[in-house]
């Protein structure tokens, strides 16, 4: 998948009716990372700029961002769409547990599995999401032999804002089946997409009752 500098965006100011007579502007405020993979450390931005590279803060300069941010709005959510640890020495130290301890340190609120999360093999990717303290978002990756969701991985969490009943629906490329080595994603198999979303979106709705449904998706 395409590889960006760690990324903060900041997005999602909603509006929502309170009631009949009166409305309430909310505010959730998203800062997403995805694709990092490893790169959590300073250094040069070389793929930005080659003779002129701007410097990167890291994982540091990131948390530093997201407290003072959390510390001036309500409703702050730190997430990660998946590739969190492929193709730096930091990721590839401990396969990938140094990046899962900055997750956790760096309190996100919930990360999603992406292709290149399997390349150290489907073993290790259990290990990672067992090792992981916030939540880890995957609906359509199931294991073959009994149709369930790769253990420690939930298919959304519902979370509320203000009285505003939200569900977020992790989903991930099919394409991990097209990238990976045979042998790294034995025993899982990738559900369509577009299948599995209209499945827990009609869940999240009628079952579950949200208010609205986000995606988080590493496609």
């Amino acid at each position: 998948m395409k590889r960006p500098i760690l990324l903060r965006i900041l997005f999602a100011c909603f509006w929502l009716a309170a009631s009949s007579l009166f409305a309430e502007i909310i505010r959730l405020d998203f800062v997403q990372t995805n694709d990092i993979h490893g790169g959590i450390d300073r250094g040069e931005a070389t793929f930005m700029n080659p003779e002129f590279p701007p410097l990167l803060g890291g994982g540091a300069s990131l948390v530093t961002y997201v407290n003072e941010l959390r510390e001036t709005k309500d409703h702050v959510w730190l997430v990660d769409c998946g590739d969190i640890f492929q193709g730096t020495p930091i990721g590839a130290l401990k396969h990938g547990e140094i990046v899962v301890e900055f997750l956790n340190r760096a309190n996100y609120d919930f990360w999603v599995i992406g292709n290149h999360d399997f390349d150290e093999g489907y073993d290790n990717l259990k290990r990672l999401v067992e090792l992981s303290e916030p939540p880890v978002l995957c609906a359509n990756i199931v294991e073959k032999e009994t149709g369930e969701l790769i253990p420690g991985v939930d298919a959304y969490i519902i979370r509320e804002v203000a009285g505003i009943r939200i569900g977020i629906l992790g989903l991930s490329t099919t394409d991990t089946k097209s990238m990976s080595l045979p042998e790294h994603i034995e025993g899982v198999e990738f559900l369509s997409v577009y299948d599995v979303a209209q499945k827990y979106i009609r869940i999240l709705k009628e079952e579950e009752k949200v208010d609205m449904v986000f995606g988080a998706t590493h496609l």
